[in-house]
């Protein structure tokens, strides 16, 4: 029975323990998509319309992504 958190469409994210620089997430993470493996990077941020997390997605190819890798950026208001 395949792991309930593989599942297509489904992910998680989790405080990052091993953050260091500024630049590098608070929050990581993955995801499935359609079968393909996605890490999840995510920044807590603030606007005038109230906080908010930015994510980024990058596709998984047997390893974490390196912390100088600057993957494409999503901001998603919750």
């Amino acid at each position: 029975m395949p792991n309930k958190y593989e599942q297509s469409g489904f992910g998680s994210i989790a405080k990052n323990d091993d953050k260091v620089k500024d630049g590098q997430p608070d929050y990581k993470g993955s995801c499935t998509i359609d079968g393909q493996k996605y890490w999840i990077a995510a920044w807590p941020k603030e606007n005038e319309n109230g906080k908010y997390l930015s994510l980024a997605f990058t596709k998984a190819e047997g390893r974490a992504p390196a912390a100088k890798s600057k993957p494409r950026t999503a901001d998603i208001d919750f």
